[in-house]
């Protein structure tokens, strides 16, 4: 009975301190209580010393009658031997976070008038059911049914990551989900060597790493659906089979969404008449939908005044907001050490942790999501969604974000960035410069000093956009040339960004120069063999086409006539292979109406 009682749970019914000699021979003093299995014991009813001894024999208490305890027992599930072993593999276990549990797991609830209000949807906004799902839910559950692999893209703010959580909750009934925060190349090998059965994996900005993303594909027990805004797909696209992954936009919304959308918005926030769009022109996204249909100030007004008041009580706080939401649109999130060398060192550990808690509803600790390896013992921190970083971006006063930029790049090595590689992509494009910068030889100084510790052609790439933007042409020439003659290979997006400037430079020039012209057809059959030699067939076509409808402004004759036929037929090809593409849909659409 003692070897049995020390390797198997125990429960003792109708025991009292009268049977103490039995009990103590079981689990007296003699037996070693940390090997022993939980037990637990049936009192009558509470006696503080009968339930102190039974305590100090390591005993669990519950208080009762039989009959109650019995009627109790009734209500417990119990997990057969087969839901134990219901998963052929550990990935549920290795990525627990990460798992989309079955059942409704301590999930935060809120008002739903804040996700109206622009913050980004969390579970208990999709349990609701208070959140509208549009016609696009229904599609994309029919393709993943089909076992396809899936790219989800479409225009900022669209609606991607509501329609992530929603896909996720209806597959979950039925299969094994996983949602990640884009992945690393160390996370795709576990996974992809780990699944054993049938699993659904959703990514999001998936095109972060489009090698570690493909390499999860690879497992054909995988269905594989990756999330990102057309820019970063259109780029990437070319990488992506069509045979093994369909391509499905969500930002067009069908006359019913648009009703049901605005149906849904809380009858305090909505406006009486419905709004569908501003310009006959446009075609608005969820988002546009209900900022147009709100009672409230729009996302990007309400934050104006914020920055302001933030400014005017702690301009350190704004820079570490401002900081923050820039390295997040360079997607990579802030850390403790990041956050402590902008300061300046100037403040003790738990005054920049205040700080940072300070912003709590617009900084939010990153969990889960951060795709590099931690290895220090640090905390990091992201905004709490991309629209929110960019409206702050786009929001703040040249002076302000200026301060930050500058601060930023003095006193940050870029050894304390979270996944450099990734944060360079995006942390010296031509619109942050743009925006700190409005002299031209400021900027320029800028991209200089940036040259001088990485010797890279992009950077000379971003240098020439910069100034092609201020209207440098000569300058911006200089730089693109240069980029041109230390790439160690071809690069296509930097012979677009040359093309673009040789037109730029030339189209409103006079007409009586006869180089002006031959320059423009230099800038076209440039991008001929972009578009020929290149597999990012759309990334030239739009730009090609895009010069083609001026050129034919400036010489409407044969010539141009051809070019604009000849776009006309790149970007058919594009839409039969990429139907997702908004701004090849617009363009093919201008030019029917002139060839």
């Amino acid at each position: 009975m003692t070897n049995a009682a020390s390797q198997l749970p125990s429960l003792f019914i109708g025991y009292s301190l009268e049977d103490v000699g039995a009990i103590e021979s079981l689990f007296g003093d003699d037996t070693d209580k940390s090997i022993q299995k939980e037990k637990w014991i049936l009192l009558h009813k509470k006696d503080e010393g009968t339930e102190a001894y039974f305590k100090a024999l390591g005993f669990n208490i519950i208080i009762g009658d039989t009959l109650e305890f019995l009627d109790f027992v009734d209500t417990i599930e119990l997990k057969t031997k087969k839901d134990k072993n219901i998963y052929k593999d550990s990935l549920h276990i290795i990525f627990e976070s990460e798992f989309v549990k079955k059942g409704n797991v301590n999930n935060r609830v809120r008002q739903i008038d804040e996700f109206f209000l622009g913050s980004p949807p969390i579970w208990s906004d999709i349990l609701s059911n208070r959140v509208y799902a549009t016609s696009h839910l229904s599609k994309i559950l029919n393709i993943i049914e089909s076992g396809k692999n899936l790219v989800i893209t479409g225009i900022p703010a669209s609606g991607k990551s509501t329609l992530k959580l929603q896909i996720a909750n209806k597959l979950k009934k039925e299969h094994r989900v996983f949602m990640f925060e884009n992945v690393s190349f160390n996370k795709s090998e576990i996974i992809k060597h780990e699944v054993k059965q049938k699993t659904i994996i959703l990514v999001d900005n998936y095109t972060t790493d489009t090698e570690s993303f493909l390499n999860i594909a690879k497992n054909s027990k995988i269905i594989l659906l990756g999330f990102d805004r057309y820019f970063y797909v259109d780029m990437s696209s070319h990488r992506l089979s069509n045979n093994d992954f369909t391509f499905y936009d969500v930002s067009d919304l069908e006359d019913r969404d648009v009703q049901s959308i605005y149906n849904s918005i809380p009858e305090s926030l909505r406006k009486p008449t419905l709004t569908k769009k501003i310009k006959e022109s446009e075609i608005p996204s969820i988002f546009e939908i209900v900022n147009y249909n709100i009672n409230k100030p729009a996302l990007k007004d309400r934050y104006c005044e914020i920055l302001d008041e933030l400014n005017d009580d702690d301009p350190d706080l704004l820079d570490l907001l401002l900081m923050t939401c820039y390295l997040h649109s360079c997607r990579v999130p802030l850390s403790f050490e990041v956050a402590n060398s902008f300061l300046d060192n100037e403040y003790q550990y738990y005054e920049v942790i205040e700080m940072i808690n300070s912003l709590k509803g617009m900084v939010n600790e990153a969990i889960g999501s951060v795709t590099f390896n931690k290895m220090e013992d640090q905390d990091y921190y992201e905004p709490r969604s991309q629209v929110l970083a960019e409206t702050i971006i786009s929001q703040a006063n040249y002076n302000y974000f200026k301060r930050m930029f500058i601060n930023f790049h003095n006193h940050v090595p870029k050894h304390q960035i979270p996944n450099f590689k990734t944060f360079k992509r995006k942390a010296y494009d031509s619109f942050y410069v743009s925006k700190t910068y409005h002299k031209w030889n400021e900027g320029l100084e800028f991209y200089e000093k940036a040259y001088h510790k990485d010797k890279s052609p992009f950077l000379l790439q971003q240098s020439a956009i910069y100034l092609m933007k201020r209207k440098r042409f000569t300058e911006a020439a200089i730089q693109i040339d240069k980029a041109l003659q230390i790439s160690y290979k071809r690069f296509f997006t930097i012979e677009n960004t040359h093309a673009i400037i040789l037109f730029k430079a030339n189209i409103n020039s006079n007409d009586t120069d006869l180089n002006v012209r031959s320059t423009l057809d230099k800038s076209m059959g440039i991008l001929k063999k972009c578009y020929v030699e290149d597999k990012r067939k759309t990334y030239h076509a739009i730009t090609f086409a895009e010069q083609a409808i001026s050129y034919h402004t400036k010489y409407p004759d044969e010539i141009s006539t051809e070019y604009m036929q000849l776009a006309k037929g790149w970007l058919k090809e594009i839409q039969i292979e990429r139907r997702w593409n908004r701004q090849a849909k617009e363009l093919l659409r201008e030019l029917s109406l002139i060839v």
